[in-house]
């Protein structure tokens, strides 16, 4: 039951399944529109200001999305928490990657998001490459990205 849930899972986590879904750019330069990054690996976290697992990974996330160079991946990070609080993270602990706010949590829903820290790793066309939760995930989805 649980290899029927995941396999379901990978095939509609898409980054084009995410385009309706408005994300607002909290901190950071990229794109929040996930699909407008097909062709390079795209690496998401799902965290949230109180997560200290979640913010003990950023500084590796950000040493990942600053040296990807423009064909490396492309790092995000995802909260459903106010904007402000967002931002004031980002400026703050001057995170190397885009912060995005997820409004009413539709993302997490989308793809079935039940924890933080929460990394999902899609290749260049799109299609998911990795899910896992918790800093080894996090740590192994680094590792993949760079292969990607």
């Amino acid at each position: 039951m649980a290899l029927l849930l995941a396999l379901l899972l990978q095939s509609q986590a898409t980054l084009s399944s995410a385009d309706n879904i408005k994300l607002q750019a909290g901190y950071g330069k990229n794109d929040p529109k996930l699909s407008s990054h097909l062709g390079r690996p795209v690496l998401i976290q799902f965290w949230a200001t109180w997560c200290g697992w979640c913010k003990s990974t950023h500084p590796s996330l950000g040493k990942l999305s600053k040296r990807s160079g423009e064909n490396g991946p492309v790092v995000f990070g995802v909260s459903y928490q106010k904007m402000r609080t967002i931002r004031r993270y980002g400026a703050l602990k001057k995170v190397g990657f885009t912060l995005l706010r997820d409004k009413g949590r539709k993302l997490h829903k989308r793809w079935k998001i039940t924890g933080t820290p929460t990394v999902m790793l899609f290749k260049r066309d799109g299609t998911l490459a990795y899910r896992g939760m918790g800093v080894s995930a996090v740590k192994k989805s680094i590792r993949l990205a760079r292969q990607l």
